[in-house]
């Protein structure tokens, strides 16, 4: 018997975590996670910075999932390749969204920071690139560039925003041929980017995310 296939929108309850204090802030973040993990989680990596000078909001990929096994923790993804136009789409639509409940790009006098980690990274350039939202910095971390993207017609967007990439020396994803290979296609897309390496491997340490915070943040002023 030949099945049939077909689509329908629904909603689904989005789940976003925050820290910090939005009226003293000085800086605003958005902080996306990466592959099988939790947005919660991903605020322990602020865990240097200011309750008063730094808020942070962090949202949840709507896809969860057992990371081995049903007896194991639930994380989070923010797609996978099945029907991806779909999952694209619907991540985008739930972004907005979080942006919208939050204020985050609403916020005045603030400076709006953006922090993606691995999956993290190709999440919020699709984002930013169907919505263009302003903010002022973008550190991506240990994330690619997505291939699918038509960054030309976004250069003027992009070349108001300060974007930085930060990746470990022994990051298991990105062996330094494939570093080569992202650093030309930042520069065959004309995307400005600084880089920064650290001493680890695929993940983000507190204190090192809080130095390159700070030397970021010191260089500018």
């Amino acid at each position: 018997m030949k099945y049939r296939h077909q689509k329908i929108r629904t909603s689904k309850t989005g789940h976003i975590y925050t820290c910090g204090n939005p009226s003293t802030a000085t800086y605003s973040w958005l902080a996306f996670h990466g592959y099988g993990q939790l947005a919660s989680k991903m605020l322990t990596k602020f865990a240097n910075f200011s309750d008063t000078a730094h808020y942070v909001v962090a949202p949840e990929g709507l896809n969860r999932f057992y990371w081995e096994g049903v007896n194991e923790k639930p994380v989070a993804s923010w797609m996978t390749s099945l029907d991806r136009q779909d999952e694209i789409a619907d991540y985008v639509h739930y972004l907005d969204q979080v942006d919208h409940a939050t204020g985050w790009s609403k916020g005045k006098g603030k400076v709006k920071m953006i922090l993606a980690f691995s999956q993290g990274c190709a999440t919020v350039w699709r984002w930013l690139l169907n919505t263009r939202p302003k903010f002022d910095y973008l550190l991506l971390w240990a994330g690619w560039l997505p291939e699918d993207m038509g960054y030309a017609q976004h250069l003027d967007y992009l070349q108001n925003i300060r974007i930085h990439y930060i990746h470990g020396f022994s990051d298991e994803y990105l062996s330094p041929e494939r570093m080569a290979l992202l650093r030309q296609r930042f520069r065959q897309e004309q995307i400005p980017v600084t880089y920064h390496s650290f001493d680890g491997n695929h993940r983000i340490p507190p204190v090192t995310f809080y130095e390159i915070f700070s030397r970021i943040t010191r260089d500018d002023k």
